[in-house]
């Protein structure tokens, strides 16, 4: 059974999206929290398209890596990717609204691991897995500040 985040801890990661200025860079917003879940959005422009006029791989990549890497941090601890791995399945154009989805798989002492899918519409673009380092649990004055800055 999944336990709900506390309303603090929402609060920190929805402030932590929308102060984080990569995140604003890509127009990236955080959509759904649970307890080892995340969901984001994007909505592909001009600025994220590569010469071929199709989205950068780059931006799969980064949005797989902040809803799995957000997934972690909804169970209260810090982490760092060590290692990502993606698959991508079909380009991606502007006016396309992907929608990423990660998790967490394994919670270890020192390693967390977890999964994500990037969809358009019902169709899946790419999947990923990556290795984060727990870096320790978030203080209350970190919580409190809403800031890790």
């Amino acid at each position: 059974m999944k336990t709900k985040i506390s309303r603090e801890l929402y609060d920190f990661i929805m402030e932590q999206n929308r102060i984080t200025p990569y995140h604003r860079l890509l127009d990236m917003n955080i959509t759904n929290l649970d307890n080892g879940f995340c969901e984001a959005e994007i909505k592909l422009e001009e600025k994220h398209m590569n010469p071929m006029n199709i989205a950068h791989g780059g931006v799969g990549f980064s949005i797989l890596d902040v809803v799995s890497g957000t997934a972690a941090t909804t169970t209260g601890v810090k982490t760092t990717t060590i290692e990502m791995n993606i698959n991508y399945f079909r380009p991606t154009e502007i006016g396309d609204l992907l929608i990423a989805k990660g998790w967490i798989i394994k919670t270890g002492k020192s390693i967390l691991v977890a999964e994500g899918k990037l969809y358009r519409d019902d169709d899946i673009v790419a999947v990923s897995r990556q290795s984060m380092k727990n870096l320790g649990g978030l203080t209350e004055k970190e919580l409190s500040q809403k800031s890790l800055r």
